[in-house]
Parts: C-alpha cells; sequence; structure tokens
C-alpha cells in the first residue's frame, strides 16, 4: 500500500514524483472505466483547468530538486518537461509581440544576414512547432484535431503566464473547480474573455502598418512574422468562435439510461441517436447517464430537461 495522495493541486502529479517513483515503484495503467468527468464547457472553465494545472506544476518545482537524485534520468526528464512545458504561454506571448517591439525601434534579434535569421530564427521556430504537434497528432491521429488544439491553445497563454507569476511572487488565488454544467459561451461574453488575443492580434497589424510606413530594420522579416503570428490567431479564433456558436445556440437534453450492463445500455442509447451527437456524461453502477444534442437546431433554442427510459 502507498498511502493517500500527496496533498497538491496536482495531487496525481506529485504523489507519483515524490511518494511511487522515489521508492522504486512501477505506475501501471488500468484500461477498465473507473469513472467518467466532464472537460470544460466554456472558455471559462477552460482557463480555470489550465491555471490549476500549470501553477500547481510551477509550485512543484522545488520539489523537483528535492527529489531529483531518487528519480531515474528518464524520471527526472519526464517531470522536469511536464513542469517547463507551461513557460510556453510566456514564450508564446513574447513570440507574438515581437514583431510589434522591433517596429517601434526595440530590438531583441540581431542577424547579419538573412541566411542567419532563417538558420537561427526558422529553425527554432519549425522545430518548436513540431516537437510541440507530433506528440498532439500521436494523440488525436487528425492533421485538422492537432492543428485545432495548437490554434486554441492562445487562449490559455494568459493563464499560463499568470501561473508563473503568481508562483514567483507567491500569490495564492481562490481554487476554482471545472464547470460541470453546459455554460453558454454567447459570442459577446466569449468577445470579453478573448480579449487579450484581439489585442495581440492589434500588435502585429500595427507592425505591419508601422513597418510599411518607417523604414524599419528588417521590415519585411517583422512583417513576415506578424503575418505568421495573425495566421494562427485567426485559426485559433476562428475556431473559438465557431464553438462558441454552437454550444450557444443548441438544442440539449439529457436521458439516464438503466441496463444491467453497459453494452445494453448502449444499444438502447443507439436506439435514440438518430439525428442527434451523444456523449456519455456519467456512469455508475447500472446507471448511465448520457448528454444528447440535437445539431439540427440552431437559432432560438432554450432547452434543457431530463428524460427517464427505463428497460422493461
Amino acid at each position: 500500500s502507498s498511502g493517500g495522495f500527496v496533498e497538491s493541486i496536482v495531487e496525481d502529479l506529485a504523489t507519483s514524483m515524490m511518494k511511487f517513483h522515489p521508492r522504486g515503484m512501477r505506475i501501471g495503467i488500468i484500461y477498465e472505466k473507473l469513472a467518467s468527468g466532464l472537460a470544460p464547457d466554456s472558455i471559462r472553465s477552460f482557463r480555470d483547468q489550465q491555471y490549476r494545472w500549470s501553477k500547481g506544476a510551477f509550485e512543484l518545482f522545488p520539489k523537483y530538486l528535492k527529489t531529483f537524485g531518487k528519480l531515474t534520468w528518464s524520471q527526472r526528464f519526464d517531470y522536469l518537461a511536464t513542469i517547463v512545458w507551461y513557460l510556453i504561454g510566456i514564450t508564446t506571448i513574447f513570440s507574438l509581440i515581437f514583431p510589434f517591439l522591433n517596429s517601434i525601434g526595440i530590438f531583441f534579434l540581431y542577424y547579419n544576414s538573412l541566411i542567419e535569421y532563417l538558420i537561427i530564427v526558422v529553425g527554432l521556430t519549425l522545430m518548436q512547432y513540431f516537437l510541440y504537434s507530433v506528440p498532439l497528432f500521436i494523440v488525436t491521429k487528425s492533421f485538422r484535431k492537432t492543428a485545432k488544439a495548437q490554434a486554441t491553445g492562445l487562449v490559455v497563454i494568459k493563464m499560463y503566464t499568470k501561473a508563473l507569476i503568481d508562483t514567483i511572487l507567491g500569490i495564492n488565488s481562490r481554487y476554482k473547480v471545472t464547470d460541470k454544467i453546459n455554460y453558454k459561451s454567447k459570442i459577446l461574453r466569449t468577445i470579453i474573455r478573448t480579449r487579450d488575443i484581439l489585442l495581440l492580434a492589434l500588435l502585429n497589424i500595427l507592425a505591419i502598418i508601422f513597418s510599411l510606413i518607417y523604414n524599419v530594420r528588417g521590415r519585411y522579416i517583422v512583417i513576415g512574422w506578424s503575418i505568421y503570428n495573425l495566421l494562427w490567431i485567426i485559426a485559433g479564433v476562428y475556431s473559438i468562435y465557431k464553438d462558441a456558436w454552437r454550444n450557444g445556440n443548441k438544442y440539449m437534453f439529457e436521458i439516464e439510461f438503466y441496463g444491467s450492463n453497459e453494452n445494453e445500455a448502449t444499444e438502447l442509447l443507439y436506439t435514440y441517436r438518430n439525428g442527434y451527437n451523444v456523449e456519455f456524461i456519467d456512469c455508475s453502477g447500472n446507471r448511465y447517464k448520457c448528454k444528447i444534442i440535437d445539431l439540427t437546431l440552431r437559432k432560438n433554442t432554450n432547452y434543457n430537461g431530463t428524460m427517464i427510459l427505463r428497460e422493461t
């Protein structure tokens, strides 16, 4: 017996790093479905979740240093990679504001030729892209889903950065549990919550304008970098707003199925699936609760209810 979990925001990561692996224990995977949870259903809850995870990871770093000697080299690398991955927030923000800073005369990058620039900057950018996208593609097995995940990741870069700053300054934020209800992300509310992304887009547009009007050093590189940033921002905003429109105007109700086993409940579920998108949201015992979303209805529909089907 290994005892209880280590008290932490990221208790699973902390427990394995501080308790299981230092003792030489192996962690296995149980493929049986033991519990079902809900993913964040709104931009607000998604940001809250990612802030919680990133802050918990940053706070774990001093403890990682203490247990470093008790871990294998592969474990050391895995845990360090997990923690520092959240630095992608602040590095992405720097990448997005870099063209604007150059356009107003604040230079961080010096190069002697276009070839040198291509080797250093473009090479590092492509390496970062592939290192980030390959693991995602392995999980999603889809180029479209991989690109969408990268684009919508712009939503949380602010939260990763805030978590880093809060950890350094020792600021404790109020704990927020991920919403377990369908939160209606209307377009206006979505605009308000993505205003930081829109601000970054504006800075890149200004960088292009300033580079065209004034004789900015390396103007074509600044313009190219700004266009590259804007393409990712447009992809992310499109994906976010598209999902917000669908989630804000959909017909949804829940059905609870009672069967002797999951296969039986699933078969009963498919009987009522025609024209619907079905998702399991809770399975416990012989009770199977499913969320049914009618994708054919869009406007002027706001219905939530529960229908109980009992097997005879």
